[in-house]
C-alpha cells in the first residue's frame, strides 16, 4: 500500500505550529489515492491536487512522534474520532513525496 511523506507545512485550518509537525511523517494513502481539493486564495478558488490519507490513522500516527499536535486536533476538531464519520485529511501534492 502507498504512503506519502509530509515533505513541507502543508496549507490548513490549523494553526502553523500544529501544521509543521506533519513534516517528516509518513502516513498510508486512502483507498481514493487522490482528489482535487478547492482552496479559497483571496476572492477565487483554486483547484489543488491533494492525496488524502484517514483522519484517524494519520491523528495516530501525528500522537506517537508529536503528542502536542494531536492533541490540538483532540481539543479543536473533536469529530474527526466519531465512529459513524470516515473524515479524510488532504495533503497537497507540491507538500508531499509519494513513497511505497
Amino acid at each position: 500500500m502507498a504512503k506519502i511523506r509530509i515533505v513541507s507545512v502543508p496549507p490548513g485550518a490549523a494553526p502553523e505550529w500544529v501544521r509543521r509537525e506533519w513534516v517528516g511523517l509518513e502516513i498510508l494513502l486512502a483507498e481514493d489515492v487522490s482528489s482535487n481539493l478547492s482552496l479559497l486564495t483571496s476572492n477565487k478558488p483554486e483547484s489543488v491536487e491533494c492525496y488524502e490519507v484517514d483522519v484517524k490513522e494519520a491523528v495516530k500516527i501525528l500522537r506517537g512522534k508529536r503528542p502536542e499536535a494531536a492533541a490540538w486536533w483532540d481539543e479543536n476538531r473533536p469529530l474527526w474520532r466519531n465512529p459513524l464519520l470516515v473524515p479524510r485529511f488532504s495533503f497537497p501534492k507540491e507538500n508531499c513525496e509519494l513513497i511505497s
